[in-house]
């Protein structure tokens, strides 16, 4: 078996779709210690893989833009493809299971966490790009400062193709309706980030389609919850114009 290119220090999580290790990584002349994503399934097996690798390198592209996690490298082993990126303090997914629901801190985390990922998912849809899977698990926050990643589901939206079939359950869990059907549009993101902020508010894991968005809606504010719904439309032309337009209103009945 090939040895892996950089010898571990810990693993730090494993998702449905990928496994995170802290390693030691050469960068230049420096020995650093980086977060390693590598892919659960080979590459080479399907079209989505060699895709998933193709998106990976135009969204490093990108990572100058802020809230896109830098992606330090990009490479393939055993046909599993893998990228290098900083350590984080943690992903938003850790904020779901938090026990200060309710308070000041927390709630003003959150409004900060979905106001950041507005600009970036805005900025992306400046380049005509769905993310398609923003969930808790695909932000991670390093010195206050909130990241996406998991772009295996990017969507270009000049593409008429279908979108490949989400394998990540929890992401699945705040997609769109039109996501899940194969077919985002502009504001497929918005309704992510929008059930992304409820499932983190209501302390329920996103799984299960619709079912833990009705059982999470209640322990919303009436305002709140307006909002909320108003981003979770079935309908795209029903939601905000944008996900900072939301994130705008959002504030409004957070703090008014």
């Amino acid at each position: 078996m090939q040895a892996f290119p950089f010898p571990p220090i810990a693993r730090l999580a494993v998702g449905h779709s990928a496994e995170v290790w802290a390693c030691r990584v050469a960068i230049g002349s420096s020995d650093t210690i980086q977060a390693v994503r590598i892919y659960h399934i080979e590459v080479g097996a399907t079209q989505q893989h060699s895709h998933l690798v193709e998106l990976i390198r135009h969204v490093g592209g990108l990572s100058r833009i802020a809230g896109i996690a830098p992606y330090l490298m990009v490479d393939q082993w055993q046909s599993r493809s893998y990228v290098v990126m900083p350590l984080a303090d943690y992903d938003c997914s850790r904020l779901v299971e938090s026990s200060e629901r309710d308070g000041h801190e927390h709630v003003t985390n959150l409004s900060s966490i979905v106001q950041q990922m507005a600009l970036s998912l805005d900025t992306l849809g400046q380049f005509s790009l769905v993310h398609g899977s923003v969930c808790p698990a695909h932000i991670l926050v390093r010195d206050d400062r909130a990241y996406l990643i998991g772009f295996s589901q990017m969507h270009k939206l000049s593409q008429r193709r279908r979108q490949q079939k989400c394998v990540d359950l929890m992401a699945h869990g705040c997609m769109a309706p039109e996501a899940i059907a194969g077919f985002p549009g502009e504001r497929s993101d918005q309704f992510a980030l929008a059930a992304t902020y409820l499932s983190m508010r209501a302390g329920i894991v996103p799984l299960g389609e619709t079912t833990w968005v009705e059982r999470a809606m209640p322990t919303l504010g009436e305002n709140e919850r307006s909002v909320v719904s108003k981003a979770l439309s079935v309908r795209e032309t029903d939601r905000f114009e944008s996900c900072s337009a939301f994130s705008i209103a959002l504030q409004r009945v957070l703090f008014n």
